[in-house]
């Protein structure tokens, strides 16, 4: 899916072909989420109205719809984490403070959802509200009462004051049994602009793979070049960063595109993590 519009509508041509909602599928697919049973869909009631929220439930198979209601104020949402249909918590831009904070959502008397607290993700750059992502990834359960956990990989992007044309990025941990930000990473690299498009959590390898869309041939010592091609102009390529969760330690750096072309990302395979694509329809293996 595209970043290109701020709001796109959720229509057989998008992600689920056999599901389409009249609904506003609100920054660019990152509060939807599916199982092999259902897809998950948090979204504004209207467009007037700036804080109630809707969370649908839709099954595969026969489309019937069941929803909550979400009372949010003061955010703009970036992501969001729900396991088997149960909405624990979102991560939001809280717009008058510009703070990164991860809330977990209880439900009321009256059936509704809403915030019990939230956790600030500490971050000293200045971040673009429109370059902002997040995975969650559920990991098990906690206490007598059996709540969910989670961890929560989030990515974002501002521009390189000192470098005009340049962004640097950002990049934290945050897991929910400890309610803590575990890593914070924050980059500035003066010879290359490292716009971050995407973080996705993988339990199974125990990493976080930032992607960045990058204004270079050659990154942190990788290079897309291969033995006995020609030196070119650099063009845009996107790079993938593997973070350890233990450490936050960077294991290994891949660059994707091409020589004679301008290469964006697109998305990534996450039921295997085996790949990316690009804009011109091109698929490179991790």
């Amino acid at each position: 899916m595209t970043n290109s519009t701020r709001f796109e509508t959720y229509t057989s041509d998008t992600m689920f072909p056999h599901i389409s909602f009249d609904t506003p599928l609100q920054e660019n697919g990152k509060l939807v989420d599916y199982d092999s049973q259902k897809v998950y869909l948090l979204a504004r009631e209207s467009f007037a109205d700036l804080k109630t929220y809707r969370f649908m439930s839709v099954e595969h198979l026969n489309l019937t719809t069941t929803y909550e209601t979400v009372h949010i104020s003061g955010y703009e949402l970036n992501g969001m984490c729900q396991y088997n249909g149960k909405l624990d918590y979102f991560i939001g831009l809280h717009t008058e403070t510009q703070e990164l904070r991860v809330c977990n959502l209880q439900t009321y008397s009256n059936s509704t959802l809403a915030p019990l607290y939230c956790k600030t993700v500490s971050k000293n750059m200045e971040i673009e509200p429109q370059f902002i992502y997040s995975d969650c990834k559920h990991t098990g359960y906690i206490g007598t009462s059996r709540a969910n956990t989670y961890i929560i990989a989030i990515g974002a992007s501002g521009f390189d004051s000192a470098h005009q044309g340049q962004y640097n990025y950002f990049y934290a941990k945050f897991n929910t049994k400890y309610n803590l930000t575990e890593s914070v990473v924050e980059s500035d690299d003066p010879d290359v602009s490292e716009r971050l498009v995407d973080v996705k959590v993988d339990l199974v390898h125990d990493q976080v793979y930032v992607v960045l869309d990058i204004n270079s041939n050659n990154y942190k010592g990788v290079s897309i070049y291969e033995a006995g091609d020609e030196l070119t102009e650099d063009n845009p390529n996107i790079a993938v960063l593997a973070y350890s969760f233990e450490n936050a330690a960077i294991t290994w750096v891949k660059i994707f595109g091409d020589l004679d072309y301008a290469d964006y990302y697109i998305g990534m395979d996450t039921s295997k993590y085996k790949c990316i694509y690009c804009n011109d329809n091109k698929m490179w293996n991790i």
